[in-house]
Formats: structure tokens, C-alpha cells, sequence
């Protein structure tokens, strides 16, 4: 995503792989999938942008690719990050231990 002609998020997603989907618990079909994003520009933290980029990747999973699980799996100390995933309708499932 660009702001003012300058990249400022990196988002990826991808269908959830088998070996994720035994790590979280889920099961795997061809309509799950994982996400993560990354706000290169410190300045730019804290100001809704995560939850904004969050809640546009939801809505195309759903919509373009209908899906019907998406999952993310933020650090467990990146407390940014997941109030930004909460704040976009995610809800904590489990912590990873080690993860």
C-alpha cells in the first residue's frame, strides 16, 4: 500500500498450509487462509493505519476469495499488532507457546 507515492505497508496472505493449520488447531481447506502485514514507517504507527490495512485484506479474502477462516499469528509480545487485529473483528484463539 502507497501513501502519498511512498510504500508504507507490506500485506501477504496465502492459503493456510497444512503445517500451520495442525500449529493453530484448524482445519485445512482451500478457503483458509493467513495473513500478516508489516508498517515500515515508524511515524506512521498508531494512528489506525494497521487496523484500516487489516480490515481492507479481511473483506477481499471474504469477498474475492470467499473465504471462511482467515488466520493471523502476531508475535504474543506485539501488543500493537494485536489490538490492531481485535480492533478489525479478530478474536485471540490461543497463545503459541515458543511463537
Amino acid at each position: 500500500m502507497d501513501l502519498d507515492v511512498r510504500p508504507v505497508v507490506f500485506v501477504q496472505y496465502h492459503r493456510l498450509r497444512t503445517s500451520d493449520a495442525e500449529l493453530v488447531g484448524y482445519p485445512r481447506d482451500e478457503r483458509s487462509y493467513e495473513f500478516d502485514l508489516f508498517i515500515g514507517d515508524l511515524t506512521l504507527r498508531g494512528k489506525g493505519l494497521g487496523t484500516r490495512v487489516i480490515a481492507l485484506t479481511r473483506d477481499y479474502l471474504c469477498g474475492e476469495r470467499q473465504a471462511v477462516r482467515i488466520v493471523a499469528v502476531p508475535s504474543a509480545e506485539n501488543d500493537r499488532s494485536i489490538h490492531a487485529f481485535q480492533k478489525a473483528g479478530f478474536r485471540r484463539v490461543r497463545t503459541l507457546e515458543g511463537a
